[in-house]
């Protein structure tokens, strides 16, 4: 198991429905993962970024009304900036868009 050197609070008051902007760039190009860790689960996820692409946060994967911790891997298996990020999601009572 992966150790984080750090911890981040992404977000608060995430609204699942909406876009995110994570602010981070893949510093290489090749399949990166994701690792969301809920209180209902782990759900892992993989996509293909080039150099200097936003790396993105798939919001179909977080627990809707919880605090979720994301762990993102680079193509060589390495955490992310070895750093565990929360975020802590909000429930919006209206429907996502298709």
């Amino acid at each position: 198991m992966e150790c984080c050197t750090t911890t981040e609070v992404l977000s608060c008051d995430l609204d699942t429905c909406a876009d995110f902007d994570t602010g981070f760039v893949a510093d290489v190009a090749g399949i990166w993962s994701v690792k969301i860790e809920t209180p209902t689960g782990t759900y892992n996820s993989s996509f293909t970024l080039l150099q200097g692409t936003q790396i993105p946060l798939p919001m179909s994967l977080l627990n809707p009304q919880a605090t979720n911790v994301v762990k993102w891997y680079n193509p060589n298996g390495v955490l992310y900036r070895n750093t565990c990020y929360i975020v802590k999601t909000k429930l919006y009572y209206t429907a996502c868009r298709s």
